[in-house]
């Protein structure tokens, strides 16, 4: 756990610019979804209603469609943006820890070097080294981006309901856990089969 917080504070001081550009424009592309579903199911109810109320000649239908159309624009060029922020963050932090690595390594008694091979050491660094890009795109960006989504959904709906907001969060939390708690059951029951592979 202190390497995990140690790589996240290494990543944030190598490459803090990038990776704010690239939490905002993942959370950009959330909640842009949200509204574009939000409104696309409001619009076609409020189709329906006018239609079966009698009053669809004097319905407006050109503004809620040009803001799913605007909606729908703004998730295409923000997951577009998020695709190539975040990988060219990962790009970046990896080759900066490539030759930090290198550097230190060369900072090391020789003696020391001596006792690893050539070979065995740069398996090593590229294996570790390869693991990381997911730090990024498939652990910090997730939470982070959840974190931010769910606070804006949360004051939004506080500003129409108290209980609403509370029934969200409820939901929210409960999938939290369940999300936790369904890999470690599975994990359960993995290790087992592999010590048995092993021994």
């Amino acid at each position: 756990m202190n390497a995990l917080a140690a790589m996240f504070a290494y990543f944030w001081r190598a490459e803090r610019k990038w990776f704010l550009a690239g939490m905002a424009a993942s959370a950009f592309t959330v909640l842009t979804s949200v509204a574009l579903l939000g409104l696309a199911g409001w619009f076609i109810s409020a189709c329906a209603l006018a239609g079966a109320g009698g009053i669809g000649l004097s319905f407006n239908f050109f503004q809620p469609s040009a803001a799913i159309r605007f909606l729908a624009i703004g998730r295409t060029v923000g997951r577009y943006a998020e695709r190539l922020v975040t990988h060219d963050t990962t790009l970046r932090f990896l080759s900066t820890l490539r030759v930090d690595l290198f550097r230190g390594f060369a900072r090391q008694p020789m003696q020391q070097l001596a006792s690893l091979r050539s070979g065995q050491m740069l398996e090593r660094v590229t294996v570790d080294v390869d693991a990381l890009d997911n730090l990024y795109l498939r652990l910090a960006m997730p939470v982070l981006v959840f974190a931010v989504t769910t606070s804006v959904l949360t004051a939004t709906m506080l500003a129409v309901s108290l209980t609403l907001a509370m029934a969200v969060m409820a939901l929210l939390l409960s999938t939290i856990i369940v999300a936790c708690l369904i890999p470690a059951r599975r994990a359960a029951l993995v290790d087992p089969c592999v010590a048995l592979r092993v021994g």
